[in-house]
């Protein structure tokens, strides 16, 4: 700001500032009913659902943001976060806010790593930095509608080549070449193509359409990798003891393995006692289903049929004749 009005106008040159695009004027939060640039009789029928569309957009971004706001935090800081009081208290501000008037906000990744780059540490940093932000607003306003929108965008500039992950640039070009291409290129020779991938996706999609979105495909994919993974890690083995058919089940059984469940069993000629353990309950309906489907498939070859699972949850070996289990119930 100094070098703008001492320097650069006095010989001729000129930077926006803030007042030239939006000058901060002096006012104070009241309920925005009371406020006469409302007119709630403006809101049709119809606009409420594009009202709450985009009141879900926001909600989503703002609980994005706030969760992504922590990632930075604790690579600065290495400590844990509460996020269930981060999404609360995002929440709650909101309210508060809208009903005063306000915009909606949520967690700043730039404010966060200014605070923690100039040595914020504690709960104290954000605090003061909050209270400091109130103050300019409220008392020093006139002085900030003199600072240059260059310099704003500087340490925007600066916030980025803090926060942006610059490992993953090598890691995605990589993913689009041949693994015999990496090594002359100094490029890391194992990367998994289907995570650079994702992360290749919400970038696009976050620049082409906005966060809320590409948070939602980047889950999507994550989820289909994770259940076709799954379903790869599934396997049955079999022992016959004193006439007795024991199936060990490694994997989990949820509607990706569902569908070839069944074809693990002879249910022509297993004995008439046939005892099934499974690594966990099963997961879902799906699972359910197929699980009612084998005991009417051994029930029709008049058999004994019994499930059971490991307690608690997964186990990466075969169980064991004196594991604790427990009794499906169908």
């Amino acid at each position: 700001m100094v070098l703008e009005f001492a320097l650069v106008r006095p010989v001729g040159g000129k930077t926006n500032v803030i007042g030239d695009v939006q000058k901060f004027k002096l006012s104070y939060p009241y309920p925005f009913f009371l406020n006469d640039d409302y007119d709630m009789s403006l809101i049709g029928t119809e606009d409420i659902g594009k009202i709450l569309f985009q009141g879900i957009l926001l909600a989503v971004a703002g609980i994005v943001q706030g969760l992504l706001t922590t990632e930075v935090v604790y690579d600065f800081l290495k400590t844990p976060t509460n996020t269930p009081a981060v999404c609360l208290s995002c929440g709650v501000a909101n309210v508060v806010s809208g009903f005063l008037g306000g915009m909606g906000g949520d967690a700043m990744i730039g404010l966060s790593t200014i605070n923690c780059l100039n040595g914020g540490r504690g709960r104290l940093g954000p605090t003061v930095t909050a209270l400091g932000i109130c103050i300019c607003m409220l008392g020093a306003y006139p002085l900030l509608n003199y600072i240059p929108m260059s310099a704003l965008a500087g340490v925007m500039i600066v916030v980025v080549l803090h926060t942006f992950k610059w490992f993953s640039v090598p890691m995605v070009l990589a993913a689009a070449l041949p693994e015999s291409m990496r090594k002359p290129l100094h490029l890391p020779e194992k990367v998994d193509r289907f995570d650079m991938f994702i992360v290749a996706a919400v970038t696009t999609i976050v620049i082409v359409v906005n966060l809320v979105y590409a948070v939602g495909v980047g889950l999507v994919l994550a989820a289909l990798r994770y259940a076709w993974e799954s379903s790869q890690d599934f396997d049955v083995q079999s022992v016959q003891e004193d006439g007795v058919k024991k199936y060990t089940v490694r994997g989990k059984l949820f509607f990706g393995t569902s569908m070839r469940f069944h074809t693990k069993f002879d249910y022509k000629d297993d004995p008439n006692i046939v005892e099934i353990v499974l690594e966990s309950a099963p997961a879902d309906y799906s699972a359910n289903n197929t699980v009612k489907k084998v005991i009417g498939l051994y029930e029709k070859e008049e058999k004994q049929v019994t499930f059971k699972w490991q307690t608690p949850g997964f186990l990466k070996v075969p169980a064991s004749d004196d594991a604790e289990t427990k009794r499906a119930e169908i």
